[in-house]
């Protein structure tokens, strides 16, 4: 019986090297800093792609379509030819953990940009959703969530395209100084060491 156990187990063994296994390491190692930093002083493409490449991502991390930004950048690198890991990296600069003070800015940065066209907000809007939210039935949530949603989604969506639009510029035109600054200094020591 425990050779028979014994048996079984090494053709599990046997079918698991046979097929493709997820590498933690590689996984690891492709979304690591050090990826994302090899990529960015790589020499194999021009400063105004990486630039653009990371402005992209950084735009795509303000975009107020949470849940598809993986998707946003695999579509973007397709499209356009640009550098993944670049645009990869700026999309993840609002993560989990950035999430709450990034949409919390956009969304005030949104309302600020509407209020000289005379719309005003209810101060009290976003403790009237959570009160909706926890406190609330089905027919309450069917009635009353869309109209605040579109109401006070409305200066969020602004402010996240407004925010990303101004990070994205502002990184494209510091990436690209990094950048051709590099450029210049690996090729004079380049040129150093030939001399």
């Amino acid at each position: 019986m425990n050779q028979r156990g014994l048996n079984t187990s090494n053709m599990g063994a046997e079918k698991r090297e046979g097929s493709p296994a997820f590498d933690r390491k590689g996984f690891k190692k492709a979304f690591s800093f050090q990826t994302f930093k090899d990529a960015f002083f790589s020499l194999d493409s021009s400063p105004h792609k990486k630039a653009l490449s990371f402005a992209v991502g950084i735009f795509i991390a303000f975009n107020p379509t949470y849940g598809l930004h993986t998707v946003e950048v695999f579509v973007v690198v397709w499209l356009f030819r640009l550098n993944f890991p670049l645009v990869f990296a700026g999309a993840w600069m609002n993560n989990p953990w950035t999430i709450l003070p990034v949409s919390t800015f956009c969304y005030f940065v949104g309302r600020g940009m509407m209020k000289p066209f005379g719309i005003s907000y209810d101060p009290t809007a976003v403790d009237r959703l959570l009160h909706i939210l926890m406190h609330s039935g089905l027919k309450d949530w069917v009635s009353t969530l869309p109209p605040l949603l579109l109401h006070e989604g409305v200066p969020f969506v602004i402010g996240s395209l407004f925010v990303g639009t101004i990070a994205g510029i502002l990184t494209y035109f510091v990436s690209l100084f990094l950048l051709t600054r590099f450029q210049r200094i690996k090729a004079s020591a380049n040129k150093e060491e030939r001399a």
